[in-house]
């Protein structure tokens, strides 16, 4: 009796296949897991370091968007304090305005008899300093005057202006007149000034209080 061995080879190859696939298998999950997982790793490290990277450059042109403003701000704060210097300067300089002054009137036409300084006035957180100024010249002349002083650099205030004695001239048809008025220049608070006008602020308040105080028990005591 002969036995049939065919299943055996066909058991055999089929062994083997099984087993090539499964070593394919391997190789594949194998390379997938060393190769291509460690890629995606890496992959996915670039994206958090990209987003980082994002994140730092919004940030840095944030700042350099609020520097370049800061910078900007700073400017006109410069500007503007340039110009409180030169309006609301901290020295008197008061000969330099009158000679400005006299200049300007001779180009009108206008003669200056006096500048007479004024006793300064102290505010709250500027100095006055008038100057009394007594003239002659047309009405013309007194208007372009005192327009033009408008006009300086330096803030400039003209009151009680005072027109009197018309004198005509009837060659010119023009008339003159005698003028005086108070021409006020400003300056800014000396260090001193401004100590000694907080400490007269706190002893106001000081009085202030006390006359409250003192108000309050005089109507506790009529009831």
């Amino acid at each position: 009796m002969k036995l049939n061995l065919n299943f055996l080879e066909e058991w055999s190859l089929f062994k083997t296949i099984f087993i090539s696939l499964a070593i394919l298998g391997i190789c594949i999950f194998g390379f997938y897991f060393v190769i291509v997982n460690n890629y995606l790793i890496h992959l996915e490290t670039l994206k958090d370091e990209n987003r980082l990277a994002q994140a730092r450059l919004s940030k840095e042109r944030e700042l350099f968007s609020k520097r370049n403003a800061l910078k900007a701000n700073l400017e006109i704060l410069k500007r503007f304090e340039s110009l409180a210097k030169t309006q609301l300067p901290e020295n008197r300089d008061i000969p330099m305005i009158l000679s400005s002054i006299e200049n300007l009137s001779r180009e009108i036409g206008i003669k200056v008899y006096s500048f007479i300084p004024q006793k300064e006035v102290l505010k709250d957180s500027y100095v006055e300093i008038p100057v009394e100024i007594t003239f002659d010249g047309t009405y013309e002349q007194i208007q372009i005057f005192v327009d033009e002083i408008s006009r300086f650099t330096r803030i400039l205030n003209v009151n009680d202006l005072e027109l009197k004695d018309p004198v005509g001239y009837a060659l010119h048809g023009k008339v003159s007149l005698k003028g005086k008025m108070l021409l006020s220049a400003f300056r800014q608070l000396t260090e001193e000034e401004r100590l000694a006008k907080e400490e007269q602020s706190k002893e106001q308040g000081q009085k202030t209080k006390q006359n409250i105080k003192k108000e309050g028990g005089l109507i506790s005591r009529d009831f």
